[in-house]
C-alpha cells in the first residue's frame, strides 16, 4: 500500500465536536447481544445527518451496524474515524464495498479491544489507583485530584487523536496501531503497577504497625482487609474514571484514619 501524501483529510470542527462527545457515551447503550453496535451507530449519526442522505439509504447504513461490535472505548475512535473515512469514500463514488466497511470494523475493533484492555485495564488502571493510594498514606491525598484530571485530559485527548487519524488516514490506520510504542507503553504500565503496588503495601503495614497500639485488634483487622480488598477493586472491570473515583474515595478514608 502506497503512502499517503499531503494533508489528511478532516471532519468539520462541528461535526468532529459532536462525534467526539457521542463517543464518550459508546457504552451507554451496552447490550448482552451486540455489545456497543447501538452506541456505535448513535457516535456515526451526527455524521450521517449532514451527508443529505433520504431516508433508504439512512436504512442501508444502519443497518450494517446493527450486527455485534465490542472494542475498547479508549481506543474506539480509531475504528469510529475510520468508518466515517470510508462511508465518507462510498459517497463520494469510491470503490469501497460494504464487506470491506463490515471486515474494517470487526477486525480493527478487535486490534484495538487487546491493545486497549492491556494498556488501560491491566496497566494504567490499577498503576493509577496504586497511585493515588500511596499518595494518600503519604498524606498527599488532595493530589490525587490532580491524578484524576490529568488522566482525564490524557484520554480526551487520545480520543480526539484517535478520531482525526482515523478519518484522516481511513484504512491505513491500522499502520497506527502496529507500532511497538503501543506494547512499550503496556509493558511499562504493568510495571508502574506492580512497583506501586508494592510500595503502598510496605507503607500501608508500616502504617498498621505504628497505629495497633492505639487502635486495637478489631479495628486494625479491618483496616487490613480494606488493604487486602484493593486489588479486587483493580480486577473489577469498571470504566477507569469509576476506579479513579473509587481511589479517590479509598484514599480519602485511609489518609483520614492514618
Amino acid at each position: 500500500m502506497t503512502p499517503r501524501r499531503g494533508p489528511l483529510p478532516q471532519l468539520t470542527a462541528p461535526i468532529a465536536r459532536r462525534v467526539l462527545g457521542r463517543s464518550l457515551t459508546l457504552q451507554a447503550s451496552w447490550n448482552d447481544q451486540r455489545m456497543q453496535n447501538l452506541g456505535l451507530l448513535a457516535t456515526l449519526a451526527p455524521w450521517l445527518r449532514g451527508q443529505g442522505l433520504d431516508r433508504e439509504q439512512l436504512r442501508r447504513v444502519c443497518r450494517r451496524y446493527y450486527g455485534y461490535f465490542n472494542t475498547n472505548p479508549y481506543l474506539a475512535n480509531f475504528v469510529v474515524g475510520g468508518l466515517l473515512r470510508l462511508e465518507h469514500d462510498r459517497l463520494e463514488g469510491g470503490e469501497v464495498p460494504e464487506r470491506l466497511v463490515v471486515g474494517f470494523r470487526d477486525t480493527l475493533a478487535r486490534a484495538c479491544g487487546s491493545l486497549g484492555d492491556q494498556l488501560f485495564w491491566l496497566g494504567m488502571r490499577p498503576a493509577l489507583l496504586m497511585l493515588a493510594c500511596l499518595l494518600a498514606l503519604v498524606g498527599r491525598w488532595e493530589t490525587v485530584l490532580v491524578v484524576l484530571l490529568a488522566f482525564t485530559a490524557a484520554q480526551f485527548a487520545l480520543r480526539r487523536r484517535a478520531l482525526v487519524l482515523g478519518f484522516g488516514l481511513g484504512p491505513d490506520v491500522v499502520d497506527i496501531l502496529s507500532r511497538p510504542a503501543w506494547h512499550r507503553a503496556i509493558a511499562w504500565a504493568s510495571r508502574a503497577a506492580l512497583f506501586l503496588t508494592g510500595l503502598a503495601a510496605g507503607f500501608f503495614f508500616a502504617g498498621v504497625r505504628v497505629l495497633e497500639p492505639a487502635l486495637g485488634a478489631g479495628s486494625i483487622i479491618g483496616v487490613a482487609m480494606v488493604g487486602l480488598g484493593l486489588p479486587d477493586v483493580v480486577r473489577t472491570k469498571v470504566s477507569g474514571e469509576v476506579q479513579l473515583l473509587l481511589a479517590l474515595a479509598s484514599a480519602g478514608v485511609i489518609a483520614a484514619v492514618f
